[in-house]
């Protein structure tokens, strides 16, 4: 086995490894994993369903073993060839829409799976804006404040930003919102924080990724805030 095979074996192990604790009941209480609105993202199911590596119409487990199939099948690793090899795949082993079946396809068939809110994808016309709010799942401490990097692939660009807290702006390929009037008190569930909107402007597939730079409770602690990415779909 070369050492790019060995490599992404060894990293296909410790997928498995987290599915079986996820199986098994084990929580991960930290870090906090930011969400977004299922009514303002959209999923890619049309024609088909990005995850469906066997196309039976359905995301499930044995679609997390099959895109491991897939990528040792011996056909490349090119969405469009999955059918060949000697595993006959769909296109839709490429679940994040990428072009290429990758270990990364398995991460997203785990969020499918077992966080659906996070595997969603923003699919939206060009010279059409689409909105994607952010959710903080939960507040122990309130929130104090934010800066969040977004950086957007070509097919969309980020144009506006809108949030219910006091203070709050659009800068140079950032965020930033401060929580003056305590609108996201202590204990706090499933609060929209601010909302981002795209306007696509260039057909094609890409991934929208934000980075928290600073975000803090009103006990001025650090809040590990994790975004998963956004596949970006413009037709």
């Amino acid at each position: 086995m070369n050492t790019k095979k060995r490599y992404t074996a060894l990293v296909i192990i410790a997928m498995l490894g987290l599915l079986a604790s996820l199986g098994a009941g084990f929580a991960i209480p930290e870090p906090i994993t930011m969400e977004y609105d299922p009514q303002e993202i959209f999923i890619d199911t049309t024609p088909a369903l990005l995850g469906d590596c066997d196309g039976d119409g359905s995301v499930d487990r044995r679609d997390i073993y099959n895109v491991v199939k897939e990528i040792f099948d011996r056909d490349g690793n090119l969405a469009e060839d999955a059918p060949g090899g000697r595993f006959p795949g769909t296109p839709e082993c490429d679940a994040n829409a990428d072009g290429i079946i990758t270990v990364a396809d398995i991460v997203r068939v785990v969020l499918i799976i077992y966080y659906p809110q996070e595997a969603l994808s923003l699919q939206v016309e060009v010279g059409f804006t689409e909105t994607v709010d952010l959710i903080l799942p939960v507040a122990p401490n309130g929130l104090n404040g934010y800066v969040f990097a977004v950086t957007v692939p070509p097919q969309v660009k980020l144009v506006g930003f809108e949030s219910d807290l006091a203070i709050s702006r659009l800068t140079d390929g950032a965020v930033i919102a401060i929580d003056i009037e305590d609108i996201v008190q202590a204990g706090a569930v499933d609060t929209v924080i601010g909302t981002l909107i795209f306007e696509a402007v260039e057909v094609g597939t890409g991934e929208v990724t934000i980075e928290a730079i600073d975000t803090a409770d009103d006990l001025f602690g650090v809040m590990n805030l994790v975004f998963p990415p956004i596949p970006v779909v413009v037709e």
